[in-house]
C-alpha cells in the first residue's frame, strides 16, 4: 500500500512531537495536522480528501472522560455521536450517532464511545442524552462522520487527559505531554 494511503492525523503536531517523528520515518503512514476544533478539522480533512482518498485514517489525540479511572489511559473508538443539548430539538431524520469501520491493524485497547463538542465540556447537565460513559474530543466527530459517509475505515485513539468538569482545561494542560508519549507507544506497534 502506498504511504499516502494510510493517514495518522492529529489536531496539532505539538500534541506529540515524538509520534509525528515516528510517523514521518515510517514507510506505511503519512502524517497530517488537521487543526483544532470541530470545524477547522473538518475543513482541513475535506481539503485533503479533495486531493486523494486514503485507505484508512487514524486520529490520535487527547480526550476528556467523566470517570477518574480513565485518566492517562489510552482507548480506541469506532462509535461516535453529537449529544443533544437540553435546549435544542433535533429533527428525527438527522443522524446523531454513527459507527466507522475499523482500520486493518489496531492496538488492543479499551473501546469507548466518543462525542464531539466545540470546547471542553464542564458539565453533562446540559445534555439530554446520557454521555457519562463517554469521552469527548473536539475533532473526532466531524472526521468520523465524513469517514462513515465515505466508507473510509477510521479509528480515533485517544489518551484521557482530563475529567469532564470545571477543572478540565487545567488538567489537560498538565497531562497533554504525557498523553502524547503514551499515544506514541501505543501506535508504535502498528506504525513500525
Amino acid at each position: 500500500m502506498d504511504k499516502a494511503k494510510k493517514w495518522v492525523m492529529m489536531a496539532s503536531r505539538k500534541e506529540s512531537p515524538s509520534l509525528v517523528e515516528l510517523i514521518e520515518k515510517s514507510d506505511g503512514y503519512a502524517f497530517h495536522e488537521i487543526g483544532i476544533g470541530l470545524f477547522e478539522s473538518m475543513y482541513n480533512f475535506q481539503s485533503l480528501l479533495a486531493e486523494e482518498t486514503p485507505d484508512e485514517v487514524i486520529l490520535a489525540g487527547s480526550g476528556g472522560a467523566f470517570l477518574s479511572i480513565d485518566m492517562l489511559t489510552p482507548a480506541i473508538s469506532y462509535d461516535f455521536s453529537m449529544p443533544q443539548n437540553r435546549m435544542e430539538e433535533i429533527p428525527e431524520f438527522l443522524k446523531q450517532k454513527w459507527q466507522t469501520q475499523p482500520p486493518e491493524k489496531m492496538p488492543n485497547l479499551k473501546q469507548i464511545h466518543v462525542f464531539s463538542e466545540f470546547g471542553v465540556t464542564i458539565s453533562a447537565d446540559r445534555f439530554s442524552t446520557d454521555v457519562n460513559q463517554s469521552w469527548e474530543n473536539m475533532e473526532a466527530g466531524g472526521i468520523s462522520y465524513i469517514c462513515h459517509k465515505k466508507d473510509i475505515p477510521f479509528a480515533t485513539i485517544l489518551c484521557c487527559t482530563n475529567l469532564i468538569g470545571p477543572g478540565g482545561r487545567k488538567q489537560w494542560k498538565q497531562n497533554h505531554e504525557k498523553a502524547g508519549e503514551i499515544l506514541t507507544e501505543e501506535l508504535r506497534s502498528i506504525i513500525v
